[in-house]
């Protein structure tokens, strides 16, 4: 009698532990795409994330996210969850939108999809974003401020470089890079 009751709760055991193995499976899968920024700005602003999928061919305004940000002295998390179902195969960043004045640090940016991520770092960030001509990199100090760029439009931002898409299709495969544009 003992050893039935033994193996019965080692069965149920066994089962309540991959039940829980496959809830945390799907929750996992479930999770839109995320891009997460630490940053730390002298003012008040707003900030966006352009993306793109195999469906266009160039950014525009259906596939980017606005956030805005206060000044302050301490970082601030920004958290931007893609649409459910987009696999991006690029990124911009739009540092800034209303104010030239601002200087703004970057401290890390994590891409997460699936479970899986990667971060790239300060350290790191020239190597995988190049900023346009409305942005200046501060090499000392690793920080960003803006300038309107020579026709008088203020747009500043910064692409991926080649050296990113590696790292993307870590998370995302190769197909999204490969295949042709819908």
């Amino acid at each position: 009698m003992k050893r039935i009751s033994l193996i019965l709760l080692i069965i149920f055991a066994i089962s309540t532990s991959c039940k829980q193995e496959e809830v945390k499976k799907e929750i996992v899968e479930d999770k839109p795409f995320t891009v997460e920024m630490e940053v730390k700005i002298k003012e008040d602003d707003v900030i966006c994330i352009y993306f793109k999928d195999n469906t266009i061919g160039f950014f525009n305004e259906d596939m980017a996210i606005y956030k805005p940000l206060v000044k302050s002295d301490s970082t601030q998390n920004l958290i931007f969850e893609l649409p459910e179902g987009i696999i991006p195969n690029d990124f911009r960043f739009d540092l800034s939108h209303k104010n030239p004045n601002q200087t703004m640090l970057v401290n890390k940016i994590t891409f997460t999809n699936k479970g899986k991520s990667f971060v790239i770092e300060n350290k790191d960030i020239d190597k995988y974003f190049a900023p346009n001509s409305g942005v200046v990199f501060n090499e000392s100090d690793r920080s960003f401020t803006f300038k309107k760029n020579d026709d008088g439009n203020y747009d500043p931002f910064l692409s991926s470089t080649g050296q990113f898409y590696p790292l993307l299709e870590t998370l995302v495969g190769s197909k999204v890079f490969t295949e042709e544009v819908k």
